[in-house]
């Protein structure tokens, strides 16, 4: 296992997730659904007792109270098998680039 973050499956229920070591709590390894969350889906991820991660440099940093506040590149929340978190919680998918292939006129 390495610190870097890879996506893989769930091997219990077959879920999109990444893992990764989280070197900042003892080297456990991390497991978070591949999607992103939005602020409020995060602050509503910790009411619900999960924990939070950022991504970073593609790996996961535990998200802590006084990380709360601050800005996050993306934020995913702890799996939990069969435990789907509700869509409102999710972030808008990145805008695409443009298509340049088309001429100007």
């Amino acid at each position: 296992m390495s610190r870097v973050a890879s996506k893989g499956s769930c091997h219990k229920c077959g879920a999109n997730i990444r893992s990764g070591l989280d070197n900042d709590y003892i080297a456990m390894v991390a497991r978070v659904d591949d999607e992103v969350v939005t602020r409020q889906g995060e602050l509503l991820a910790v009411i619900n007792g999960r924990r939070t991660y950022s991504l970073e440099g593609g790996r996961l940093y535990r998200r802590e109270k006084h990380h709360y506040k601050k800005p996050a590149t993306a934020r995913y929340v702890e799996h939990r098998c069969w435990e789907p978190f509700p869509a409102s919680w999710l972030a808008p998918p990145p805008p695409r680039p443009a298509d340049h292939d088309d001429p100007p006129f």
